[in-house]
């Protein structure tokens, strides 16, 4: 979690930052870029803006005109005639530089970006001209009543004078993964909304494909097809309600009248128990019984579920492993053909996490919530089982699922408690989630779908909850079919929060790594996390000299440590002094009102720990290094933010949460 504190002198502590920036041998570096300042170890970056020329040397002829917002390295400044020029390269080894006008650039101190949220049941963001015009906006109380209308008027081509309102989000989803685009954070700020401070961001914004036509307002080209993958505990307390599962799906499968409907809808299912490591006669920890796939065989689906029985033998723990089997779900390739994708949790106990408890997920409610939303547009609903059995775990599982089922667009919890375990309530529960997610099918065809009439007396009822997810979903199928894009606003201001709602996101951030900082970084944590290992038991308050006598040990030698690409020699330095964890990766946060967990933890506060909260400290970092692992290996959503880079200057979008 980032928190938004601003720390701009961090840095200054530090005798030697580790070097998070591209890691290549020292024979194949020609130059180094300029640093951002003599203690920073991130290198000086330019974003081109629209009247950008690329030339030879200053004050020569063009040579190029690079695409809008392309970013390059500052490899040397000067001036001439009272005009400051920059040396620029695609590349950060210094090959086959440009000189630019430095007025023709925007600095961008760090790869720091912005991404639309859905923009499901929240007002659009607008993008104002200045911060005292965005100010002025968000202070009027009939701000709620006209940011919809300006958004339309701005969206049609219309102006609004005298509001500063120059851009709007459009009204379908603008998916960061299946489009990618740029909202690079120029600066950022802090201002006040109801006495509470809220953040505001300027920053710059282009596609990074030319906008095209929209296509007209016909029927979309592609059906919208849902997808859906049962994720279920099958300990030995579970047989009845497995068998009810099953039942509900042959009972929807059943009221899919025609063919066609048959074809834009899908089925997937897993099973979950334990870890096998402490219980050998679970079987498994997770299993597939059935991928999501296009082609949905009904047959072959139960011929399969025939198979999954609770098991025979006691868990370990109350708790079950139910991470593991909902990371294997959503790591079902299947997904990308689906437009509402939604995965249903059946449960009647709380999720292990962590090693220490038994976990092989490699991940946490909070971290698998963000990936499953942001990453790979996936909604969880979970069907919680309160039975006498685990009355006293009720309270601890019910939390865990409020984190794992957030979704950005909903007001609800996506977690619905079955009293008593009742096998009955449960049915109904499960035909009206399955029902009401079939239904997307049809409504999504004509038109975006109203709420269904419950949600005016129950807004927190089944079918309303599952019908804001759908509209979420309808959004973003809407803005693929449409082509939707973000707006040519180059820069502006703009809240991250709903207009309103203050109290929801609307901008999400993002950093942008390449492989190679990705790797130093997973590195630079596996570090950490040997030395803390080896000394987290000791004295809490030797605990930082013994960690600054380790670090440098395994520093000097960066290739005994575990690397996502072993070819790459880490590019790490020796670390002396430091008064904090943060100050490890504080360079990516300096002067912008983010700051890492890792900023938080200082003698005094390791100290204050109790030996569990150290160790839950450990078992974070061991989670974001599974993260990392699945990042490296998502070939398909590196991208290139400057034509002429090469391979090495792909990055990666990774949430910012998703940081240590």
């Amino acid at each position: 979690m980032f928190h938004p504190t601003s720390r701009p002198g961090a840095l200054r502590r530090l005798v030697l930052g580790l070097a998070l920036t591209l890691a290549l041998p020292v024979s194949a570096v020609a130059r180094e870029p300029l640093k951002i300042s003599d203690e920073s170890p991130l290198d000086q970056r330019v974003l081109t803006r629209p009247e950008a020329i690329l030339r030879d040397a200053p004050d020569a002829n063009a040579v190029k005109k690079p695409p809008v917002f392309s970013t390059y390295y500052v490899f040397a400044r000067e001036t001439r005639d009272g005009t400051e020029w920059l040396e620029l390269g695609a590349n950060r080894t210094g090959a086959e530089t440009g000189w630019m006008r430095a007025d023709e650039t925007v600095a961008w101190k760090q790869t720091i970006v912005a991404s639309f949220s859905n923009p499901a049941d929240r007002i659009p963001v607008l993008f104002f001209e200045d911060k005292p015009a965005l100010e002025r906006f968000v202070k009027d109380e009939t701000m709620s009543t006209r940011a919809e209308l300006l958004a339309q008027t701005v969206r049609s081509g219309g102006t609004v004078p005298e509001t500063g309102v120059i851009a709007a989000e459009p009204a379908e989803y603008v998916s960061f993964a299946d489009q990618f685009y740029l909202l690079p954070i120029l600066d950022a700020d802090e201002i006040s909304v109801n006495r509470r401070k809220r953040r505001v961001v300027e920053v710059a914004s282009i596609n990074q494909k030319p906008a095209a036509p929209r296509p007209a307002a016909t029927a979309p080209q592609q059906p919208f097809r849902v997808g859906v993958v049962f994720v279920v505990d099958t300990s030995m307390s579970m047989e009845p309600f497995i068998e009810r599962t099953k039942q509900a799906i042959r009972n929807i499968l059943k009221k899919v009248s025609s063919e066609a409907e048959n074809d834009q809808l899908s089925f997937g299912m897993v099973g979950f128990r334990s870890s096998i490591k402490e219980t050998p006669g679970l079987e498994y920890t997770a299993k597939e019984f059935y991928p999501l796939q296009r082609d949905f065989d009904e047959d072959a689906f139960f011929r399969a579920l025939d198979d999954m029985h609770a098991s025979t033998v006691s868990s370990h723990d109350f708790d079950e492993d139910g991470l593991s089997g909902l990371v294997m779900a959503s790591e079902m390739p299947g997904w990308a053909d689906f437009d509402g994708r939604y995965i249903i949790y059946v449960t009647d106990a709380g999720m292990l996490v962590g090693e220490n408890q038994g976990s092989s997920a490699g991940t946490t409610p909070d971290l698998f919530a963000s990936r499953a939303q942001k990453d790979l547009g996936i909604a969880t609903f979970a069907l919680f089982l309160k039975t006498k059995a685990g009355r006293a775990y009720h309270e601890d599982a019910l939390a865990q699922l409020g984190v794992l089922t957030r979704l950005d667009s909903v007001s609800a919890p996506l977690v619905f408690p079955i009293e008593n375990g009742s096998v009955a309530e449960f049915g109904t529960r499960v035909d009206q989630l399955t029902q009401s997610l079939v239904q997307q099918v049809r409504a999504a065809e004509a038109e975006l779908a109203p709420p269904p009439d419950i949600c005016e007396s129950n807004p927190e009822a089944v079918e309303c909850v599952a019908s804001q997810a759908g509209r979420a979903m309808q959004l973003a199928w809407l803005g693929r079919q449409t082509q939707a894009q973000a707006p040519d606003t180059y820069e502006a201001w703009a809240a991250d929060f709903a207009l309103d709602d203050p109290s929801r996101r609307a901008l999400n951030a993002r950093v942008l790594l390449t492989r190679n900082q990705l790797n130093d970084l997973y590195v630079t944590l596996q570090a950490l996390n040997e030395v803390a290992g080896q000394a987290i038991d000791t004295d809490p308050t030797k605990f930082f000299s013994v960690l600054k006598t380790q670090l440098a040990h395994v520093m000097r030698d960066p290739s005994q440590l575990e690397a996502l690409d072993p070819s790459a020699r880490a590019n790490v330095a020796q670390i002396t002094e430091f008064d904090d964890l943060g100050d490890l990766l504080g360079a990516y946060f300096a002067d912008l009102p983010y700051d890492s967990v890792l900023g938080t933890i200082t003698p005094e506060t390791w100290e204050g720990m109790s030996p569990s909260g150290r160790h839950e400290f450990l078992e974070a970092i061991k989670q974001k290094l599974a993260m990392y692992e699945l990042y490296y290996a998502d070939t398909d959503n590196w991208v290139s933010i400057n034509p002429d880079a090469g391979e090495g200057e792909k990055v990666y979008p990774i949430p910012l949460e998703m940081m240590p």
